[in-house]
């Protein structure tokens, strides 16, 4: 019982503490992030000044670039995933939860590996559709 009771201190007293640090990192940050009325004058007046995209050619090459990172990480995922089953059939023998863990892990596999694949199809989607005819 007293055991208990002590746990219970512990586990309020992270709670506040916790509360207490997150409470000051907010109050620094608003602190820091005080903006005046010129800064936001100054920042309306140089808006999309400096941005990377200037044309069509611009935007479907940074989707091309958006797809190009999810399908190496559903990719990345997918070998995870066969290997985690891979190794769930292999130490798994007769035990049936492991067997079915490692069934799980196989169809997410399929899933990471469709997803990569319909990644690329929408980014193509995507292009044919905000590409001008005729344009490249």
């Amino acid at each position: 019982m007293k055991k208990l009771k002590i746990e219970k201190i512990k586990f309020w007293s992270l709670i506040f503490i916790g509360i207490i640090l997150m409470w000051s990192l907010f109050n620094y940050s608003l602190s820091k992030a005080a903006i005046t009325s010129q800064d936001i004058k100054n920042e309306a007046s140089n808006f999309g000044s400096d941005s990377p995209i200037k044309s069509v050619q611009d935007i479907t090459s940074v989707i091309e670039g958006l797809v190009r990172w999810v399908y190496y990480i559903f990719f990345v995922a997918a070998v995870y995933f066969l290997l985690a089953a891979a190794f769930g059939y292999l130490a798994g023998g007769s035990n049936p939860e492991a067997v079915k863990k490692a069934h799980k892990s196989l169809l997410w596999a399929f899933v990471a590996i469709a997803v990569a694949l319909i990644s690329v199809g929408a980014a193509n989607i995507v292009r044919d559709f905000i590409t001008p005819v005729g344009g490249s």
